[in-house]
């Protein structure tokens, strides 16, 4: 994936990620709380369940955030980064229109630009959305995170010792070419720092 943007990468590979399994079974489970009359937990505010009507699948690390990281593009062929994307760890449902607003940025730099701060209650944070207003809860917001954070960190481990390893060891040089030229990424600096990095 080196050598190919994301705006090529998303189209080419939107219907293997809907078709992932743990994506799939989102939406299995969402189709049965409409059929049952049930409500969904809201993974960016428990206290406030969702109506399976008004609710989507959302990364919470969003997929270009994860797709810019070029040690897991070294590393993770397309469908080790779909099942990396769409791990149970990295979705919850959410309030669609928030999942739409979205689009490709993550939950938190999103939150720090359009959120507003509830003034009785500073873990609530307010977005308003086409005339309407979704609220998160920062502590819920930090707890999703933090589990996709993880999970991102487990990959790129894997990835460091699948790769960084080898090539450090070899003293090696990559150039890898780009749309807009060729970057050269000198492994030992790279690699072996992310190893430390990683380990710390």
């Amino acid at each position: 994936n080196l050598n190919e943007s994301y705006t090529s990468f998303e189209p080419r590979t939107k219907y293997a990620m809907s078709q992932d399994p743990t994506f799939i079974d989102m939406k299995v489970e969402r189709d049965a709380a409409k059929e049952g009359w049930t409500l969904l937990e809201n993974g960016y505010n428990k206290n406030a369940p969702l109506d399976p009507r008004n609710a989507d699948r959302e990364h919470v690390i969003a997929k270009k955030e994860l797709y810019d990281d070029l040690l897991l593009r070294i590393a993770t062929t397309d469908d080790g980064f779909i099942a990396l994307v769409n791990s149970k760890e990295n979705l919850v449902f959410a309030d669609d229109s928030l999942n739409s607003s979205l689009q490709e940025e993550s939950i938190f730099p999103y939150l720090a630009r359009r959120g507003r701060v509830d003034e009785a209650d500073p873990d609530l944070v307010h977005v308003d959305i086409n005339g309407r207003t979704v609220t998160v809860n920062r502590q819920d917001v930090e707890e999703a995170y933090e589990r996709a954070a993880e999970k991102r960190r487990e990959h790129r481990i894997a990835a460091a010792k699948e790769v960084g390893m080898t090539v450090a060891t070899a003293g090696a040089t990559m150039a890898v070419q780009q749309d807009v030229g060729v970057i050269v990424v000198e492994t030992i600096d790279i690699f072996v720092d992310e190893i430390k990095n990683l380990a710390s």
